[in-house]
């Protein structure tokens, strides 16, 4: 791989992140004295302060490394899945606190049904 070829993998997966809907998107790569090249992806603009949105790719050829960032980006959610998973996140602490602090039962089951509702959403 030459530096042409290396520039134009990285400006492609950069522009994969941001058509997530991703800003900040940054792809490098890193080659070190007697260690493994290293394909570093991240978005955001405190990407620093939010796991899941940088990761090192290490591999044993650089190839190797580009193809498991361009898994990473794959499993990168869209903002509609983002907010999907963290609604499905509230409804679910919603019900435990219910359940913790013995609320009434008119208030908990019309939780539980609208969980259901999302679960199955997400199975579809």
């Amino acid at each position: 791989m030459d530096y042409s070829e290396i520039q134009t993998r990285c400006d492609s997966l950069a522009d994969q992140i941001t058509a997530k809907g991703r800003e900040c998107a940054e792809v490098s790569v890193h080659i070190e004295s007697h260690g493994k090249p290293v394909v570093s992806t991240r978005y955001g603009k405190e990407w620093y302060n939010n796991p899941g949105q940088s990761a090192y790719h290490r591999a044993d050829t650089l190839e190797e490394a580009f193809d498991k960032a361009a898994e990473w980006i794959d499993n990168i959610p869209n903002f509609e899945e983002e907010a999907y998973n963290k609604l499905l996140g509230k409804v679910a602490d919603a019900l435990d606190f219910a359940r913790e602090h013995h609320i009434k039962a008119d208030f908990v089951n019309p939780l539980e049904v609208l969980m259901k509702q999302l679960s199955s959403n997400v199975l579809k």
